[in-house]
């Protein structure tokens, strides 16, 4: 879906030099736009995959645990060394759909969560090595002071 108002011809040269299988679903003009769209996205949905984990019980244990916590220290390791931090504010949403474990995270002005280190706290039963765990990042979004989802082509 393309919006009428965008020049066309800007929007066919970038068709042009896309490698097949690639889409431009929509698209606007951003003149004006306040910060980089980077700097207005804060919240982020990664799915793994929950047959993963070798036991959903455990699994649905390990989550309860971590929504009940106040504070959830991790050792993050930066450039001069590692900095201890609290995930716990950044972990918006953690749970379990039929077939996905469902996290949501905080990003930019909010803090931020790896969706690697949230998986650190749930590695009980868990089948493979944390690194290669196959999050599928499924939305980026802005979070509004008043509660509304903001797309990003909304921004």
């Amino acid at each position: 879906v393309l919006h009428a108002k965008l020049l066309p011809y800007m929007v066919d040269d970038i068709r042009r030099t896309l490698p097949d299988g690639i889409v431009i679903h929509d698209a606007k003009v951003v003149l004006g736009q306040a910060g980089s769209l980077s700097a207005l996205i804060n919240r982020v949905i990664y799915t793994v995959p929950a047959s993963l984990w070798a036991d959903r019980g455990g699994l649905l244990a390990q989550l309860d645990k971590i929504t009940q916590l106040t504070t959830l220290t991790f050792n993050r390791e930066t450039k001069d060394g590692f900095k201890q931090i609290d995930l716990r504010p950044v972990i918006f949403d953690l749970r379990l759909d039929t077939q996905s474990l469902i996290m949501t995270v905080g990003v930019g002005e909010t803090g931020y969560a790896r969706p690697t280190e949230v998986a650190t706290f749930l590695n009980e039963g868990l089948g493979c090595e944390i690194a290669a765990l196959p999050f599928h990042r499924q939305a980026m979004f802005r979070m509004a002071e008043d509660g509304r989802r903001i797309d990003p082509m909304e921004l």
